[in-house]
């Protein structure tokens, strides 16, 4: 049995498996639902949107998705290779719990648990660190004119504030009629929920570390055959008495038979 079900009773190492089971059942919630998502609302003659659509979405199953706004062409990948983030994390949580089988104390148990819990947060603190300098890595002549003042306004808004923002801007280089676009962007629940799953996984290690318990005594491999040769010296030394027991029996018995 893993011993992450090891629960009896209220005390630090129950407590610390407890907010281990429910951190990972949120990891697998956050896998399965988008971690980063943005959205606009485009007020451009002849371009409009029916309210506000998503421009770039990012979740563990299908990667980086954009949408172009090019009906031909739909919501693409952002690159021809989709790497399924969420079935390499559930790899590893499968891993991680099969790891934990062969732990002997609470404090290796918890060192993996907030080893766990640091790589679950990875992968959205990258993204937060992307979007964070995106003002800076985006190549802005590749998706909108270098003069385009509202989009140089929306990378400097979501640089200052990639965990979630919203604002509206207007296009003065449209002069037909007035223009404007509405973006909303930020994590979105998988995102929260990973890091929600991390944090857990982390305090688990802290209670699991200060439980101080040892689930059994872990033996080397030279003390473990110490044991068995020992016992096996045992043994035979018990076989030797009792053979000895048996000889002296059948001595006395022959003597007894003699002065009969």
């Amino acid at each position: 049995m893993s011993w992450i079900l090891y629960i009896d009773g209220l005390n630090s190492k129950s407590i610390g498996n407890i907010l281990c089971i429910v951190g990972l059942i949120v990891a697998v919630v956050g896998l399965i639902s988008p971690w980063f998502v943005v959205s606009a609302n485009i007020y451009v003659p002849g371009h409009e949107t029916q309210g506000f659509v998503d421009l770039i979405s990012i979740d563990g199953i299908d990667g980086i998705m954009v949408n172009l706004l090019d009906p031909t062409i739909g919501v693409t990948p952002l690159s021809a290779f989709i790497l399924p983030f969420s079935l390499i994390i559930g790899v590893g949580l499968v891993l991680f719990v099969l790891g934990t089988l062969g732990i002997s104390k609470s404090s290796k148990l918890a060192r993996k648990y907030m080893s766990k819990g640091v790589r679950l947060m990875v992968p959205i603190i990258l993204i937060l660190v992307v979007f964070l300098l995106i003002g800076n890595i985006v190549n802005i002549s590749d998706l909108a004119p270098t003069d385009s003042v509202a989009f140089e306004n929306v990378l400097s808004d979501v640089s200052a504030s990639p965990w979630g923002g919203a604002g509206s801007y207007s296009i003065p280089e449209y002069t037909d009629a007035p223009a404007s676009v509405s973006v909303e962007w930020g994590l979105a629940n998988g995102g929260i929920l990973l890091l929600v799953s991390g944090v857990l996984l982390l305090v688990a290690g802290f209670f699991e570390n200060s439980a101080r318990v040892e689930f059994y005594e872990e033996k080397t491999i030279d003390e473990a055959l110490e044991k068995i040769a020992a016992k096996e010296k045992k043994d035979d030394k018990t076989s030797l008495n009792e053979e000895l027991l048996k000889e002296k029996e059948r001595q006395k018995k022959e003597q007894d038979t003699e002065e009969d």
